[in-house]
């Protein structure tokens, strides 16, 4: 019997491990926009996670402060990019749009033992395919100043004409749209949308 499998998530900006989630969440909540121009990322991911102290010591306060500290805003000074991910199927790569607590039981002398958190991730989902190929390759790319998406697709792919794939992959529909400070996702060569 296959052990069961833990959602997890990762700060992308400062590299961290994924920090699994002591339980998994009973529902997933993921919508699509149609983009607009001024948009890359038109998918939003919300799901509510649990945290609970009724059988440890100490305050759920503590899961709660550890948690949100992983996700403190990006070296460009905006929400951090995290991964969602959850079994082999289900990876989801966005920004920190909301992230609020809930505490729902408390001891009799006040101290909080039982909390939910709501966290909004704006960005993608993956696409179909093997997580573990994916992660094995697939990588992140801040844009730095005075770069293109044809340079980076030929830094990347060896082939400066995958650019308007690599834009796709991101949701850019004007190129010359891009910033320094830009976070490109870099999937493997053969996983363009």
């Amino acid at each position: 019997m296959s052990s069961l499998a833990k959602a997890a998530l990762a700060n992308l900006d400062t590299g961290d491990l994924p920090v699994e989630v002591q339980f998994n969440p009973p529902e997933l909540l993921l919508e699509r926009r149609a983009p607009h121009a001024s948009e890359r990322a038109n998918e939003r991911l919300v799901v509510e996670l649990f945290f609970d102290r009724t059988t440890r010591a100490g305050s759920v306060r503590e899961d709660l402060d550890r948690f949100h500290a992983g996700l403190g805003a990006g070296p460009d000074g905006r929400s951090p990019l995290c991964r969602f991910t959850w079994g082999p199927d289900l990876e989801f790569v966005g920004r920190v749009e909301l992230s609020s607590a809930r505490i729902l039981l408390f001891d009799a002398d006040g101290t909080p033992r039982r909390a939910t958190v709501r966290l909004s991730l704006r960005g993608r989902s993956a696409r179909p395919g093997s997580l573990e190929e994916r992660r094995s390759w697939s990588r992140r790319h801040v844009v730095k100043d005075g770069e293109t998406l044809p340079r980076i697709a030929a830094e990347a792919y060896r082939d400066p004409r995958r650019w308007p794939e690599l834009a796709a992959h991101n949701g850019i529909e004007d190129p010359l749209a891009l910033r320094p400070g830009d976070v490109l996702d870099l999937p493997p060569p053969g996983e363009f949308s």
